[in-house]
C-alpha cells in the first residue's frame, strides 16, 4: 500500500504545480491585456483629440450653415469618442449590445434634428445670397 501511494502523492503535487503555473499564465496574460488595452484607448484618445483640434481649426465660412456644421460636427466626434470608450469599458458583449443600440438610437435622433436645423440654416443662407446679387444689381441702375 506505501508504494500505491507516492504515485499519488507525486500526481496530486504534479497537478497542483501545473494549477499554480496556469493561474500564474492567466494572470499575466490579464495583466498584458488590460496593458493593451490601456494604450489602445490612449491612442484613440490622442486621435480624436487631433480630429477635435482639425475641425476647430477648419473655418465655418462665416455662415450660420456653416457654423452649425462645424459645431454639429464637433459634437458628433465627440459623442462618438465618448461611445468609443464606453464600449472600451464594457465588461460582457450584453453591455456592448445595449451600448450599441443606445448609441444608434440616440444619434439617429440626433442626426435628423441636425438635418432640420442644417435644412434651415441652408435655406436662409441661400435666401440671404440671392438677395445680396440682386439688391447689388438694383443698386447699379
Amino acid at each position: 500500500m506505501a508504494k500505491e501511494t507516492r504515485p499519488l502523492e507525486v500526481l496530486n503535487t504534479q497537478t497542483k504545480q501545473a494549477f499554480e503555473e496556469t493561474k500564474e499564465a492567466t494572470e499575466r496574460m490579464k495583466q498584458s491585456v488590460e496593458e493593451t488595452k490601456v494604450q489602445a484607448l490612449n491612442a484613440m484618445d490622442t486621435y480624436f483629440e487631433f480630429l477635435n483640434r482639425a475641425i476647430s481649426s477648419f473655418p465655418s465660412g462665416g455662415t450660420e450653415f456653416g457654423e452649425k456644421l462645424k459645431t454639429f460636427t464637433e459634437k458628433n466626434v465627440i459623442t462618438t469618442h465618448q461611445f468609443v470608450r464606453r464600449l472600451g469599458q464594457a465588461k460582457d458583449f450584453q453591455e456592448v449590445f445595449h451600448l450599441q443600440a443606445e448609441f444608434m438610437q440616440t444619434q439617429m435622433q440626433t442626426f435628423a434634428e441636425q438635418a432640420k436645423s442644417l435644412a434651415e440654416a441652408f435655406a436662409k443662407t441661400a435666401a440671404s445670397e440671392v438677395k445680396m446679387p440682386a439688391s447689388r444689381a438694383l443698386s447699379k441702375s
